[in-house]
């Protein structure tokens, strides 16, 4: 319930924006440039903070997750279930009443259920079948519960301002401590089992541990009145003094007597699923990138400065899709790891042009900046004056270029030669090119119309009939040297030879304007306004077919696809205003043979790191086809621009509901030709595992 729904919301206004999808695998000289400085938090995370203006709960004690898939927080003012969009209070679980609002405890096991200890006594656990509740007949404390611990047998243990108390499996009854345990009667605050099953107990006046199938507690170093206890990735269990020290635990004392020393501020300590340490302060969240450090960087901090709910967070929740959740004193914050890495830049480009020439270099150019050719170090140098509007790579891989000023083909760097525009043409800007067969280059050109460059003579329609005035927004050519014409207002024509053939509406075409073609063997994917076509080459008579996609049983309703490239595993990954979409190869091949089925897609959008729209008109995204069936460049260390990849260093699994896979490589060089137009302001590169 809890992730369809935010599907739901992402749907219905979460939208991304990019400049260009790299997918392959970089030259040895550029991987080795692949270090890069460390990202700010808040470029590898999405951010969200709930508040009370958005109905969030304030000064969240505690959050978990129930197994299907609802958040809960507890608070003083009671229990909260989020779905994704909306906070709700509830007074009843499962149907069944709270014996108080006053919520400090919560316990979500892998059955299903869910346990609420009450701040002012008792607990209840309740389940689809109905409730228990507990209190002192059933053996728990008369006081405070302030946390719940499920440990590696099943026995649920109660940690109270009295006690603590365990429930073993099956039995009826919680037991406390007996005088002998060396734990009895004494405030405990939390109870936690590391990975070798030593329990571990914040007791009032220091930390306690029990080996497995010991029956004494021994008070563990340093002895200080200790609280927030988390193990490390190296099996170091750490504790904080719940003001601004925080130590590392140990068995035994060090030999001399030597004085405990805090090795990191914090008034907590956490550790995420990937082994990240992250302190909470009084005012701020804290992301240390060498677990121990204790400095950290204003960039690796989350504070009410720039956006969090507000002061005191005093609770730290990883939920199965891997979202770190921080209750605060005045609401609640979500930081989702951005599966779109951000490679932040000095100044952002405003509508570049990009293409990769090779060895990981890149040459960009944007509305204000003359073309650079930027290398994976970060470093560039200029490569030719004045701005572009399009680039294209043909078959033996050499770049062209377009402006107002005419075509220009690179001949090496910094080196080109133009193709001057007459004078009728001058300064309109260059939608889109292709070579035909007879390696004549087919030219759209803002507001003219389309042209063919004949031995040096741009000759509208290169001279045919039967091609339409509007503007031809993409252009591409199949295995049977067919020059292919996407034009607005649902139109496509054939360029066969000296014949034009005309397609729209009455073959099946249903896209608005058509914003992307991509030949796929025989096939030919369309990408518009109203979603992705498909076409069979070899199928008589031509019938385009609209594509149909879901993600969870849930329809995927694309919309503006201005980018489609396909990978040499057979991925289908798309660009449009719904963000980037990923088509599975089996699924592909089903589209293929089936092409009115529908598949399962994967999405990536704002959540995930992706921001703005993609272009619709000029500028596009930029996709290149390359040796390996990707798009790109590797990241490089500096870009000068805001820059979004999924890299192997970030590759994980959206669990639960949501199917994400992430795959490893970067694109290069391209090995077919394909169209390309000035891209929009934020660049975007996924990488494949």
């Amino acid at each position: 319930m809890y992730f369809a729904k935010m599907r739901a919301a992402l749907r219905r206004g979460l939208v991304a924006c990019s400049v260009a999808l790299w997918l392959a695998h970089p030259p040895a000289q550029a991987a080795a440039a692949l270090v890069t400085p460390p990202s700010p938090l808040l470029s590898d995370y999405t951010h969200t903070a709930w508040n009370g203006l958005n109905g969030a709960p304030v000064d969240v004690h505690k959050i978990a997750q129930t197994s299907d898939g609802w958040l809960w927080a507890a608070t003083p003012t009671g229990l909260f279930r989020f779905d994704g969009v909306h906070f709700e209070r509830m007074d009843k679980v499962y149907g069944q009443a709270l014996r108080s609002s006053n919520v400090m405890g919560l316990l979500a096991p892998a059955d299903g259920s869910l346990w609420v200890g009450y701040r002012l006594g008792g607990l209840s656990v309740f389940g689809k079948h109905g409730v228990r509740h507990f209190g002192p007949e059933q053996g728990v404390p008369d006081s405070a519960v302030w946390s719940i611990t499920q440990g590696p047998d099943g026995t649920v243990w109660v940690a109270t301002s009295a006690s603590m108390a365990s429930l073993a499996p099956g039995a009826q009854r919680f037991t406390t401590p007996d005088a002998a345990s060396g734990l009895a009667h004494t405030l405990v605050r939390q109870i936690v089992f590391d990975r070798a099953g030593v329990q571990w107990v914040s007791a009032q006046g220091g930390v306690y541990f029990r080996a497995p199938g010991a029956s004494r507690y021994t008070q563990a170093w340093p002895r200080l009145d200790l609280m927030g206890m988390a193990q490390g990735p190296d099996g170091t269990m750490w504790a904080c003094d719940g003001l601004s020290k925080c130590y590392r635990m140990s068995m035994t004392a060090p030999a001399g007597n030597t004085p405990a020393r805090a090795e990191v501020e914090g008034n907590g300590i956490h550790f995420d699923r990937a082994g990240g340490m992250w302190t909470l302060r009084f005012h701020a969240l804290l992301r240390h990138l060498q677990p121990g450090s204790a400095t950290v960087a204003p960039a690796q901090q989350l504070t009410k400065e720039n956006g969090m709910s507000g002061p005191l967070p005093q609770t730290f929740f990883q939920d199965r899709e891997g979202s770190i959740w921080i209750g605060t004193s005045n609401g609640i914050d979500r930081l989702r790891r951005n599966r779109l890495q951000v490679m932040p830049v000095a100044v952002p480009f405003d509508q570049p042009m990009m293409v990769s020439v090779g060895n990981g270099e890149m040459l960009i150019s944007d509305s204000a900046t003359p073309l650079r050719r930027y290398r994976p170090d970060g470093s560039a140098e200029p490569e030719l004056p004045g701005n572009f509007d399009s680039a294209y790579r043909d078959e033996q891989g050499t770049v062209w270029l377009g402006n107002g000023d005419g075509l220009w083909r690179r001949n090496g760097p910094a080196q080109y030669s133009r193709t001057p525009m007459p004078a009728e043409l001058a300064s309109f800007p260059v939608q889109a090119m292709v070579h035909d067969p007879a390696r004549q280059m087919w030219v759209s050109i803002g507001r003219k119309g389309l042209y063919r460059i004949e031995d040096g003579q741009w000759r509208k329609h290169g001279g045919l009939d039967g091609l339409l005035d509007d503007m031809a927004m993409c252009l591409a050519k199949d295995g049977a040297g067919r020059v292919w014409v996407g034009y607005l207002r649902n139109q496509v024509a054939m360029i066969d030879g000296r014949t034009v053939q005309l397609y729209g509406p009455v073959q099946g075409l249903a896209l608005g304007n058509v914003l992307a073609l991509l030949v796929d063997g025989d096939h030919l994917w369309l990408g518009g306004e109203t979603g992705l076509a498909l076409l069979d080459l070899k199928r008589q008579p031509l019938h385009f077919m609209p594509v149909h996609l879901a993600a969870g049983g849930v329809a995927i309703g694309l919309r503006g696809v201005s980018g489609i490239v396909r990978t040499a595993d057979g991925e289908l990954w798309l660009h449009g205003a719904s963000g980037i979409t990923r088509i599975d190869a089996a699924d592909v091949r089903r589209l293929l043979a089936q092409p009115e089925q529908t598949v399962a897609a994967e999405q990536f959008n704002a959540l995930d790191g992706l921001l703005g729209l993609p272009g619709q008109f000029r500028p596009f995204p930029l996709y290149w086809r390359t040796a390996r069936g990707g798009c790109g460049s590797p990241r490089p260390a500096k870009w000068p621009a805001s820059i979004r990849a999924i890299s192997p260093a970030t590759r994980w699994r959206r669990r639960c509901r949501s199917p994400a896979s992430m795959r490893a490589g970067w694109i290069i060089r391209p090995v077919r030709p394909c169209s390309c137009r000035r891209t929009s302001a934020t660049c975007v590169s996924i990488s494949r595992h």
